[in-house]
């Protein structure tokens, strides 16, 4: 039986990762597990270090010791300074989206895990899993470890400069040899890692957190004019220039005074004159407060691997338009929750927020069944599931 798990992760930042070790960390501490999350003060350790040796690379073999060496120092100079003035003290930013429970446990650590920094646990959880080959030489006393899939291994290649691809690439020739139970958050996620030959045990969905996200906030009138909102973020996956071409069609038929566009999360400065109101990032109520006063949510992911933001537009009222990417397509149905379209299907996009800015009954349809459907994603069910998961396996 599971009594201490170990979150580890390899980012000290605020994103859907810690967003969900936090709900995970939260729910299993009610359950009487001892839980720790632990995290580096310098992000992405392994990654920037990779990166340094490559782009050194063409350096004569004379000058590359010393060129690498100060730039290996710069990098962490640097590394060191962002990243203890970005965690405020040290502070892990997954609290800027989620309010821990007191008796979860922080553990915080320079780079990379080892076997001084990480404490004794019966399972150790990692978010990322490029670092478990950091892992594999620790004590049987640091856990088991389990790894977690939450993206389209597929996918992830495709886009990229030839540097990162060159990273992923290693990674995944890394995660085909790992003897290792895993989970993966969507059927999709699951379906493309083993088709790439990475075995993965079982399916464990993200949740949302349904006492927070819901519609009671909501006005009991819809004020005029409508409120469209669209998701933004700055990862290409995410699709903004696609979101934002959405947004400009639909500015050339409405005005202001029928339909106001709303960005909520990082837009890109060029696309700020676009919309009647830039949100910006936001957490916790403030968040929640803004998809509650939104009639209708844009989601433009070009690839995903089972996103939130969809589901907590639903969970607060919200109609969703969205593209039919991993993850969504779990429990999203194009008629009865959401309109649905493929990424990048710029008319088809357009026309579905059309069709709900002019169809009342359609709007009101949709988010009653929305309603209904994030009642299956709870993070109560998650939590039950991976501790299922981790005492099968101990």
């Amino acid at each position: 039986m599971t009594k201490t798990i170990n979150f580890v992760l390899a980012s000290n930042q605020a994103s859907s990762i810690t967003r969900l070790v936090a709900e995970y960390a939260n729910q299993l501490v009610k359950r009487g597990v001892d839980v720790y999350i632990s995290y580096p003060i310098l992000s992405f350790w392994d990654y920037f270090v990779w990166r340094v040796e490559k782009e050194t690379a063409p350096v004569s073999a004379y000058l590359a010791g010393s060129y690498r060496f100060l730039k290996f120092w710069k990098y962490l100079f640097v590394l060191a300074i962002k990243g203890i003035i970005k965690s405020k003290g040290l502070r892990w930013q997954g609290e800027l989206m989620q309010t821990l429970d007191p008796r979860v446990k922080m553990n915080c650590f320079l780079k990379l895990p080892s076997a001084r920094n990480m404490p004794d646990a019966d399972v150790l959880v990692v978010m990322q899993n490029y670092l478990v080959p950091r892992l594999l030489f620790l004590p049987a006393s640091k856990g088991k470890i389990i790894g977690s899939v939450h993206m389209d291994y597929q996918e992830m290649l495709k886009d990229r400069d030839e540097a990162t691809r060159g990273w992923w690439q290693q990674f995944l020739f890394v995660e085909q040899h790992l003897r290792i139970p895993r989970f993966a958050v969507s059927v999709a996620a699951k379906t493309s890692a083993e088709t790439l030959g990475v075995a993965v045990n079982c399916v464990i969905n993200n949740g949302i957190n349904l006492q927070e996200f819901s519609n009671l906030g909501r006005p009991a009138q819809s004020p005029s004019p409508l409120r469209i909102m669209l998701f933004c973020a700055l990862l290409f996956e995410k699709g903004q220039d696609f979101g934002c071409a959405v947004v400009r069609e639909l500015k050339k038929i409405y005005n202001s005074q029928a339909v106001q566009f709303v960005s909520v999360g990082q837009v890109k400065d060029k696309y700020k004159n676009l919309f009647d109101e830039n949100l910006g990032y936001l957490c916790k109520q403030n968040y929640v407060q803004a998809y509650q006063q939104a009639d209708i949510f844009i989601y433009p992911s070009l690839r995903d691997g089972f996103p939130a933001p969809p589901l907590e537009a639903l969970a607060c009222g919200c109609a969703l338009v969205t593209t039919a990417v991993q993850g969504v397509v779990e429990y999203g149905i194009h008629e009865k929750n959401c309109l649905m379209c493929e990424p990048n299907d710029l008319e088809n996009m357009v026309k579905n927020v059309q069709r709900l800015i002019t169809d009342y009954a359609l709007r009101q349809k949709l988010c009653q069944a929305g309603l209904e459907t994030v009642k299956k994603y709870s993070w109560e069910q998650c939590a039950e599931q991976l501790i299922n998961f981790m005492d099968g396996i101990l």
